[in-house]
C-alpha cells in the first residue's frame, strides 16, 4: 500500500473520506503523517524488537566494541568471515562471573585462526559491549548482529512510498493515528472514550501493558486512566 493511500485509509476510518470538490477534510494530510511517524516513534520506545535487523560489523582490537547505526543492540549471531558467514556462535556471558574470574584465560585456536568465545552487553552501555577474548591487532575478526534502530521518519516528499500496512508495527501506529485525531476533541466525552479505545488497543497489538510510567516515556499527558491506575 502506498503512503498516500494509507492516509487516506486514516481519514476512512475517522469518518473524514470526503469525494473531491466538497468539503475540505478535517485532518490533513501532514497533521495525520505526524501522527503516524510519532505512533511509528512510540512502537520502537515500546517494542524496539518490531525495527530489528541482521547486518555484519568489524570488531577493533581489544574488548571493548562500539556499534555504529545500531541503537539497540538485541543479539549477536556469531562470528562470521569476511562474507558474511557464520562460522561459530558467540554465547552472551554473565558479567558478574567474568568480573570474579581472575585466572588467566587459555585459548585453543580453531585452525589457528582466532575464535571468539563470548560477549557481555547492558542495555545501559549506550551501544557499547565487551568481547572475549581480546581482539588482536591485526586481526580481521566480524560478528553478525540483529540491531534494533527507531525508523526514519516519512516527510511529504513520500507518498508514493510502499508501507507494508499489515506488519505490526504499522497496525499499532495506525491506532496511534486514530486516538491522537480523537483526542483533538477532549472536550468531547464520546471522542475522548473513542480514543481510550484506540489506545488501549494501540497496547495490546504490542503486547506491553498500558501503564502511567509507560504513558509518560510516550510524553502522554492527557488525562488517561492507565490499567494500575486505583479506580
Amino acid at each position: 500500500m502506498r503512503l498516500r493511500d494509507l492516509l487516506a485509509a486514516f481519514n476512512e476510518d475517522l469518518n473524514d473520506l470526503n469525494p473531491a470538490g466538497t468539503l475540505p477534510n478535517r485532518w490533513s494530510q501532514a497533521q495525520l503523517l505526524r501522527f503516524f511517524n510519532e505512533g511509528l516513534c512510540n512502537v520502537f520506545t515500546l517494542n524496539p524488537n518490531e525495527f530489528v535487523e541482521a547486518s555484519m560489523v568489524k570488531l577493533d582490537p581489544g574488548t571493548l566494541q562500539k556499534l555504529c547505526d545500531c541503537k539497540v543492540l538485541r543479539k549477536i549471531l556469531g562470528q562470521t568471515d569476511e562474507t558474511g558467514l557464520v562460522l561459530t556462535p558467540v554465547p552472551e556471558q554473565n558479567i558478574s562471573i567474568l568480573s570474579r574470574w581472575t585466572k588467566k584465560v587459555c585459548l585453543t585456536p580453531t585452525n589457528g585462526e582466532f575464535t571468539l568465545t563470548g560477549y557481555t552487553y547492558s542495555a545501559g552501555d549506550n551501544g557499547y559491549f565487551n568481547v572475549y577474548p581480546p581482539i588482536p591487532p591485526n586481526e580481521d575478526v566480524y560478528l553478525k548482529v540483529l540491531c534494533a534502530n527507531p525508523p526514519e521518519p516519512y516527510t511529504m516528499k513520500d507518498l508514493d512510498k510502499e508501507v507494508d500496512a499489515g506488519c505490526a508495527s504499522v497496525t499499532a501506529a495506525r491506532q496511534w493515528v486514530l486516538y491522537s485525531a480523537l483526542m483533538i476533541d477532549d472536550e468531547v466525552e464520546i471522542a475522548v472514550a473513542a480514543a481510550r479505545v484506540h489506545l488501549e488497543t494501540f497496547f495490546n497489538i504490542l503486547k506491553v501493558q498500558l501503564t502511567q510510567q509507560r504513558l509518560a516515556e510516550l510524553g502522554v499527558n492527557r488525562t488517561v486512566r492507565a490499567t494500575n491506575d486505583n479506580g
